[in-house]
């Protein structure tokens, strides 16, 4: 492949870089899949996934939920009751609520072996789109690398994570009338 200067430095960091944390962003089009694709041929223990299934495939990767069983409850705010009691009803998020004292190994929703063990093999975790995933996702998949990697004491049970994405393609959260005090701009 042939990379710019700046897409090689990206890939470079997140090969072989001494950051357990990798962000790499950037515009639509800048060439992020090219990047990727680089590191994934690099890497032999990666997993890849996106919490957008279009994005997966593009870098043959997966979506974060089949990936981590990250119950699809979970893309709205564990705070608002009416999530709580939708995530009481889903056995996979009973996960999540156990995440302070760490996942028991009784978990009642237990993963395929194989992710599980793609888990613990693994050097890297590339996550495309990482800006459209919310922080309950990605503590989740903390929490879950923490558990079948047997170490608790760092993020991501110490994988180099790579996050990649656009941080400016995101909508903004406006409260009252913002959106329309930010329509005089358009």
């Amino acid at each position: 492949m042939n990379l710019s200067t700046e897409q090689a430095a990206a890939a470079n960091s997140g090969i072989r870089g001494s950051d357990q944390i990798v962000i790499i962003t950037g515009f639509a089009g800048c060439g992020k899949s090219v990047v990727c694709r680089e590191i994934i041929s690099k890497v032999q223990n990666i997993l890849v996934c996106s919490q957008d299934g279009i994005a997966a495939q593009n870098i043959e990767g997966v979506t974060s939920c089949s990936q981590f069983g990250i119950p699809t409850s979970f893309q709205v705010n564990p705070k608002y009751k009416d999530a709580r009691n939708q995530r009481k009803k889903d056995p996979a998020a009973a996960r999540w609520n156990n995440t302070k004292r760490g996942l028991p190994k009784s978990d009642p929703f237990r993963f395929s072996p194989i992710k599980a063990e793609a888990i613990r093999v693994a050097t890297h975790l590339l996550i495309d789109e990482a800006f459209r995933q919310s922080c309950w996702s990605t503590d989740f998949i903390s929490k879950t690398c923490q558990q079948e990697r047997n170490c608790y004491s760092k993020p991501f049970g110490g994988l180099k994570v790579i996050f990649v994405g656009d941080d400016g393609q995101g909508q903004p959260i406006l409260k009252g009338n913002d959106r329309e005090e930010l329509r005089q701009w358009d």
